[in-house]
């Protein structure tokens, strides 16, 4: 193959690759929850970037996640570098239940089921985990 033809040949091989790996991601988890809960407003202006959550069973979103914690509920949004099939979601506290904390020797993580009955269950680091819990509980506005 010539050179001209190889580099973008490799270079759309890579993006469609990307595409359908965020859309194999999405599918396993995110859109399941987005059926129920995906948002089209304006997002909160109050985004904490760069959080990490886990959708089982593909979806480990490690730095790429927006998190708002509003009156309306939680807010997720996926930064660009995994947009495809990932709509933002805007989960209603009524949907969100702590199920237990888990620390197997890695950074502690807390599991929510998400829905109900249970659409999915997302694992949220601490700091997350603390900002529910005290919006559940009535302590933050």
């Amino acid at each position: 193959m010539p050179p001209q033809i190889y580099i973008p040949a490799t270079l759309l091989a890579l993006l469609i690759a990307w595409w359908l790996q965020c859309l194999i991601v999405a599918k396993s988890g995110w859109a399941k929850i987005a059926k129920k809960y995906r948002y089209t407003d304006t997002p909160p202006q109050e985004l904490t970037p760069c959080q990490s959550i886990t959708i089982l069973p593909l979806g480990n979103y490690k730095g790429t996640i927006s998190i708002s914690i509003s009156r309306p509920g939680l807010y997720l949004k996926t930064s660009l570098r995994i947009k495809p099939g990932h709509q933002p979601l805007l989960i209603p506290w009524s949907a969100i239940r702590f199920l237990k904390e888990h620390n197997n020797g890695k950074p502690t993580r807390f599991s929510y089921d998400i829905g109900s009955p249970r659409i999915k269950r997302i694992f949220f680091t601490e700091e997350i985990h603390r900002k529910i819990q005290r919006r559940q509980t009535g302590l933050a506005d």
